[in-house]
């Protein structure tokens, strides 16, 4: 299962890479900054979605991915397993003028917000966000799992940021209470 998960995943980041060439992508930009901002948010929600635990759970922190992002051998076979393709530049936003770092210690650097410890099953609760402050403060980017990557103005950005849950209008308050006790809104030093 998870080698055709791997598969899908190499499939998926070629044809984002494709579409980022084209110019073909469903954003509302065509600012060359703003697509690589949406196919790094992808290529992330990529490695993130093949890190979701056994509970359904997304990792807590970003840097949970490491123990995923290395060519692992495949148990009772010679063969290897090339997980998510991803790196420590995909976690920063073009014109922000910040640095890579390691990716074990990606929670402290990068310039996009995550929302750790939540299901994958709660569409209306972002998961990534690149906050204003990455985009002049004009507007930012939210990548809602199942959904894709949504830009939205910069009040609606900076709300998700404090309450993560508001877009999960039709949830119980019993859910939401559930929501709001399992978010870890994880910002960097920097923002």
């Amino acid at each position: 299962m998870k080698t055709t998960y791997y598969i899908g995943l190499t499939i998926c980041s070629c044809i984002i890479a494709s579409c980022a060439k084209s110019g073909d992508l469903s954003d509302r930009t065509n600012d060359r900054s703003d697509i690589i901002v949406s196919n790094s948010l992808k290529s992330i929600t990529l490695g993130l979605n093949a890190a979701i635990g056994e509970d359904g759970r997304f990792p807590e922190k970003l840097s949970n991915l490491a123990e995923f992002l290395q060519v692992v051998p495949k148990e009772g076979t010679n063969a290897w397993l090339m997980t998510p393709d991803l790196n420590s530049n995909y976690f920063v936003c073009p014109g922000t003028g910040s640095i890579p770092g390691s990716i074990s210690n990606v929670d402290e650097w990068s310039d996009y917000i995550y929302i750790g410890n939540n299901k994958d099953t709660r569409p209306d609760v972002p998961i990534l966000i690149s906050p204003p402050e990455n985009h002049h403060g004009k507007y930012g980017y939210v990548v809602l799992p199942g959904q894709g990557t949504v830009r939205l103005p910069a009040s609606e950005v900076r709300d998700l940021i404090k309450e993560p849950w508001q877009l999960a209008t039709n949830e119980t308050p019993d859910n939401i209470e559930s929501i709001k006790r399992d978010s870890i809104v994880n910002v960097p030093r920097r923002l």
